[in-house]
């Protein structure tokens, strides 16, 4: 009766340990998901930053064009 008692002890620690490690896996899925969301998100920030940065680069190339321009005929 003691043995019955020590293996179903034994056994229920087993379960919950089993049960427990399955939602450790779970999270860590769940985390990993995440983490390579963020990892997407934060590669279409750098895309869009690079753009934003080519487009203030070609604008002030068009504003000194215009500030040139402008002096130009400011000459006349």
């Amino acid at each position: 009766d003691e043995m019955s008692s020590i293996t179903n002890t034994i056994a229920a620690a087993v379960s919950e340990q089993s049960a427990v490690s399955g939602n450790i896996s779970n999270a860590v899925v769940v985390a990993a998901e995440k983490v390579n969301l963020i990892t997407e998100k934060t590669q279409d920030i750098a895309v869009s930053s690079q753009n934003a940065a080519q487009s203030i680069a070609e604008a002030s190339i068009g504003i000194k064009d215009l500030a040139s321009t402008a002096s130009e005929l400011s000459v006349l």
